[in-house]
């Protein structure tokens, strides 16, 4: 008797004959190279398969993983049936379900699939399924195969698609009846529910590339309620068609989302653009970037924020939108403005190089009129339109949100306009208005028709908590663990979003407008005020310690501790004690600096001694690659000569200020062998630290011995470290390093061994970009050394294209592959490739101190290609420009630049030079290579003729 299996799944795809004989679902040609792993990582969602267990389970470098085999055919070893299926419930939204349906359905449409032999294939296979394993039970059936004359509007691929996603998840499960109870409490995931909110629109025929939870995304206002910025409407959406970049620019709560939903809606119906992006911004970039796109593979939010532009790069009619940006100095926002489609931000700043601002202003009185009566809900006696009318004659009264609000106090409070009027005048005119924006003077109203305290304390408690939080969306239960409100907590939110302290979403959620969160603020917070916030943030771990790096949960963490860092940050003052708590969450993470602004901001509001916060914050700037502050390279030197701060911390410091002076040779080694002086006293965390700056530091002066023992050190102490775990991150990248260290010593004892060990590894650990660009390039060393020069180019073109994808073309990772490619082909005697690979690299390096060391190695390796097409006058300057790089270095470096100089004055026929250029070469290489290197020998050969 068949089961329900991931493998049968598959067959019932692939096999004609299988569950019973009939036609195919595919037809030939759509089977062709179908594989049961290429298949379930084609159809699968990228959180599906990338969930700390799925990054297990679906792993196939190297060998095959056995628990492809156990989890597909569904073996009763398999440990972890579980774990996986709570991992992807617990993360489960409805717009991912739909996406993973949808993905589902775009693979049997692109291969011309037959929906009644699929129906008919699965529903053979359910109920063998159910006669084979009673936990299945009948539930299976009506959920499964819901009746179609149910869902008429429901397209038949799509439902196709639903199926199987729900097949999926009760065939990886081994608690079928939870799994039906979870759908039970979720009717938003049944098909009907879920083809109604996202795909019965006209973005239906267009590509999304982000989840659809942004602000943009929420219901346009219809036409005949929509007043007073048609012209605006008008230009910013000839300005998008035209491909430009535009800020929408204006005070909070004046339209500039609505503004832009209109546009958006509008651009679809036409069907404008083939892909969309839209993305809620909070707190920066590169962060906003990682929560937005779908299926992104990048293991950091960096390497998330590049991959996110490389896919925006693909396509040439994509449109990005960034609603509510609320810093104009996130350095990422620069990045935008290479992008080849048109950008639109929404923002309150006024400027930005790159983008064209559309300034909103607040609409005329005729408007403003409109806009109020949409939300009265009464009928206007002529008196009213009057009495409202002269009200309107005050410009910041105009303010569309304002006046929104107004109606929708006024009709909660069953006042009348005149009534409303009077709430409204008492005192505005006396209000001062220094920088004649209107804020103070707005915010004077709203507290007049909002007022908090006059709400009963659990309300206040709630509005006070939202006015500090992210603007984003808050399920009821995020607002109990975060407010303490337990009792009556549905009731409370459902009066608070009836009276305008709160919008409601479709999907239940709740949000408080940031020009409401602002006039609450009004009277500043105190930290005392929210003890149950803080509670819970006690509880959490932080969001990068390295004993946590196991992947489970991690997303979750850095989302909730994204919540305490902002509120904290909102804060007119900190206690000590949140502030410690907000540096330590933030003690390990080394991929967004950006953090390093939110702790800033929070340490200048701090009570009490700071001293040793400062020092902690200058440690994470460190690994951060802040390194830019104040005063941080002082701080970190006098912490290392007579350290302050406990045991615990001190000596990671010590290591970070040897980081921090990588630049200065001695000094950074006099750094490392004061903290190496103390590592008695060291952590073993503490000691893998200082081994990775002290292997960065011999890397750095090209000490390749000395790269060679601190890797074998800390290989030695990882292994012990990580002695038991699944995942062993430092012990793969340690191996990944020896590897490096050992090929460029020319050793090559072990390293067959060393290699199979590293791809033993990377099959149980989450693989990040640089691990797999240190793998590469263990394999293009190998490759390269022993003469295989193609393979190795193309191995480097691989890495070039990873970095691009993933790091950015002014990555440092780039500039590099793409040097290391240009020296490749040059070796390989393809010149025509090599040196528009170097021009090209070469633009990129220029004006940039810290690509100097390549650029440095680009120009000899250009002018090299230039002598050997036989163009002399044209090498020389690049030749002239790397000697004078080289020269504060000397060595090798400097050596290799004179011998192709010494050759470009040969070829002009200037012997003297050369000899003299050859004189000055030869030792260096002697020294280095010793007299039987091929490349001592090629030397003395060309020396020979001048020496006669």
């Amino acid at each position: 008797m068949e089961r329900l299996t991931l493998k049968n799944l598959y067959r019932v795809i692939r096999a004609r004959d299988y569950p019973v004989y009939s036609d195919g679902v595919l037809p030939e040609a759509g089977v062709k190279g179908l594989t049961l792993i290429s298949f379930w990582k084609e159809v699968l969602c990228a959180r599906w398969l990338q969930t700390p267990h799925g990054l297990i389970i679906w792993r196939s470098e190297g060998s095959i993983n056995k628990y492809h085999s156990q989890l597909c055919n569904r073996k009763g070893s398999f440990p972890f049936y579980e774990k996986y299926t709570r991992e992807i419930l617990e993360g489960l939204t409805e717009e991912e379900f739909f996406q993973q349906a949808k993905q589902f359905s775009h693979f049997l449409t692109a291969r011309h699939y037959r929906s009644s032999v699929l129906r008919q294939k699965l529903s053979v296979l359910l109920n063998q399924a159910q006669q084979s394993d009673a936990k299945l039970g009948s539930f299976a059936f009506s959920r499964v195969f819901p009746d179609g004359q149910r869902f008429p509007e429901v397209d038949t691929a799509f439902l196709d698609g639903w199926i199987l996603s729900w097949m999926t998840l009760l065939a990886i499960t081994d608690d079928p009846a939870g799994l039906a109870s979870f759908f039970q409490d979720h009717p938003a995931l049944l098909p009907d529910a879920l083809y109604t909110r996202f795909a019965l629109s006209p973005a239906e025929k267009i590509d999304i590339l982000t989840v659809q939870s942004s602000e943009l995304w929420h219901g346009t206002l219809s036409p005949e309620h929509f007043f007073g910025r048609e012209q605006e409407l008008f230009d910013l959406t000839e300005a998008v068609l035209a491909g430009e970049k535009v800020l929408v620019c204006g005070p909070g709560g004046a339209g500039k989302t609505e503004l832009v939903r209109q546009m958006l809606e509008r651009l679809i119906s036409r069907h404008a653009f083939t892909h969309f992006a839209t993305v809620q911004y909070h707190d920066n970039l590169p962060r906003s970037f990682a929560r937005s796109f779908l299926h992104l593979t990048g293991s950091s939010v960096d390497e998330c924020f590049h991959e996110s532009l490389y896919i925006l790069s693909s396509h040439e009619h994509s449109l990005l939108l960034v609603d509510n940006v609320d810093r104009s100095d996130d350095p990422a926002l620069a990045q935008l403005s290479g992008l080849p489609g048109p950008v639109v931000l929404t923002g309150r700043f006024s400027s930005l190089p790159g983008f064209r601002p559309l300034r909103i202003l607040n609409p005329d009185a005729r408007a403003a009129t409109l806009i109020f009566r949409s939300h009265y809900h009464h009928q206007f006696q002529p008196e009213d339109r009057e009495l409202f009318h002269r009200m309107m004659d005050q410009d910041f009264l105009r303010h569309p949100l304002t006046v929104t609000l107004m109606a929708k106090g006024a009709q909660a409070n069953g006042w009348s306009v005149r009534e409303l009027g009077q709430q409204v005048e008492v005192g505005y005119e006396n209000i001062p208005c220094p920088d004649g924006s209107g804020n103070l003077r707005l915010s004077q109203i709203l507290k007049r028709l909002y007022r908090s305290s006059v709400l009963e304390p659990a309300r206040r408690k709630l509005i006070r908590l939202l006015s500090i939080l992210p603007y984003q969306e808050y399920t009821a239960g995020d607002l109990e663990q975060f407010s303490g409100v337990t009792k009556n907590l549905p009731l409370h939110l459902s009066w608070l979003s009836s009276h305008g302290w709160l919008d409601i979403t479709a999907g239940g959620a709740y949000v408080m407008h940031p020009w409401v969160a602002e006039c609450i603020r009004m009277k500043k917070p105190a930290e005392s005020e929210f003890p149950a916030l803080w509670a819970f943030a006690e509880r959490l771990p932080p969001m990068g310690a390295r004993h946590m790096m196991d992947g489970e949960g991690i997303a979750v963490r850095q989302g909730f501790w994204d919540t305490i860092l902002h509120a904290a940050g909102t804060l007119p003052s900190v206690s000590r004690h949140l502030a410690l708590c907000c540096v330590r969450a933030c003690y390990r993470v080394t991929d967004d600096p950006s953090l390093i602004h939110q702790l800033d901001q929070i340490l200048a509001r701090t009570d009490g001694e700071q001293s040793d916060l400062q020092l902690m914050l200058d440690s994470i700037s460190m690994w951060a690659g802040a390194s830019g502050r104040e005063g941080l390279r002082e701080r970190m030197e006098a912490e290392l000569a007579h350290p302050t701060l406990p045991c615990d911390l001190g000596h990671r410091y010590a290591a970070s200020c040897a980081y921090l002076l990588t630049l200065e040779g001695e000094s950074a080694r006099s750094a490392a062998l004061i903290a190496r002086e103390k590592s008695q006293e060291l952590t073993p965390e503490e000691l893998d630290d200082l081994l990775t700056v002290e292997y960065v530091l011999h890397n750095l002066t090209n000490d390749l011995p000395g790269c060679l023992q601190v890797a074998q050190e800390a290989l030695s102490l990882a292994e012990r470290l990580e002695e038991g775990r699944k995942e062993k991150p430092r012990t793969l990248f340690w191996l990944e390093n020896l590897a490096l260290v050992q090929l460029r010593l020319q050793k090559r004892e072990n390293l067959e061994e060393i290699r199979r060990r590293i791809m033993e590894l990377r099959k149980t650990n989450r693989e990040s970009v640089e691990s797999r660009i240190r793998f590469e390039n263990v394999s293009a060393q190998m490759a390269e050394q022993e003469g295989r020069l193609q393979e190795a180019i193309d191995i480097w073109l691989r890495i070039r294209e990873l970095t691009s994808h993933y790091m950015g073309k002014d990555s440092d990772f780039y500039v590099q592959a793409s040097c290391q490619t240009a020296m490749l082909l040059s070796k390989a005697g393809q010149l025509d490739k090599a040196a528009p690979m170097d021009e090209e690299t070469l633009r990129m390096t220029e004006g940039k101190p810290e690509h100097l060391q390549v650029r440095q190695i680009l120009l000899s390796n250009y002018g090299h290609v230039l002598l050997k097409m036989g163009r002399p006058e044209e090498a020389r300057p690049f030749l002239e420009e790397s000697i004078s790089l080289a020269e504060p270095t000397g060595g090798i470096p400097l050596a290799e630049p004179r011998k192709n100089l010494a050759r470009c004055f040969l070829m002009k026929g200037d012997r003297a030079e050369a000899k003299a250029l050859f004189d000055q070469v030869y030792p260096v290489f002697l020294e280095k290579y010793g007299p039987d290197h091929p490349k001592v020998k090629e030397l003395e050969a060309e020396m020979a003729p001048l020496n006669e």
